[in-house]
């Protein structure tokens, strides 16, 4: 039996010659792939070779898949790019929230520091006041309430024209053109 399955190989691994193709004649032999099934490599047989070309197997060509498969395996895509893409979009989210929180505290927390800074430098500028008020009140600091009728009016000055500017005599114009580059 091993006998005849490798007279069975052998004839498939070499097709029977045709006359002046390609030994040793002047003819270019033209070549096709062919598959075989022992070995799984393909190998080269020349195209004029009508039993070379007899004897490759065709492989059956797949059968459709019944409707009922083709929707379920439509639906199974369909629904990993949509888990995949819901996946993303929450994890985007997820991620902004928490940056937006970061940030808002960050921010907070600069306007309680300003806050605090305010309510500071409104109690220095009342206890100035008060100090101020204090001196004003001590009859030796030499201030005294205003009275109206030791306010003091001046006239306005009379308006007069400006001189005019003369140029310095030996001074160049001013160029407005650049010099160069």
């Amino acid at each position: 039996m091993t006998a005849a399955l490798r007279s069975n190989v052998s004839s498939r691994r070499f097709p029977p010659r045709q006359p002046g193709s390609y030994a040793g004649g002047s003819k270019v032999a033209q070549f096709q792939p062919s598959i075989e099934r022992r070995s799984g490599q393909s190998q080269l047989q020349p195209i004029g070779s009508q039993a070379a070309v007899r004897q490759t197997v065709q492989l059956p060509t797949q059968a459709a898949n019944p409707l009922w498969l083709r929707a379920l395996t439509f639906a199974q895509r369909t629904s990993t790019v949509v888990t995949f893409s819901l996946v993303a979009s929450a994890l985007a989210v997820y991620g902004w929230t928490v940056y937006s929180q970061q940030l808002w505290g960050k921010e907070y927390d600069r306007l309680d520091a300003l806050q605090r800074q305010e309510r500071q430098l409104t109690a220095a500028t009342e206890v100035l006041k008060d100090r101020m008020a204090q001196e004003a009140e001590d009859p030796a600091s030499g201030l005294s309430i205003p009275d109206p009728t030791h306010a003091i009016f001046l006239q306005p000055a009379p308006l007069t024209e400006p001189a005019p500017v003369q140029a310095a005599p030996g001074t160049q114009p001013i160029q407005t053109a650049p010099l160069g580059y």
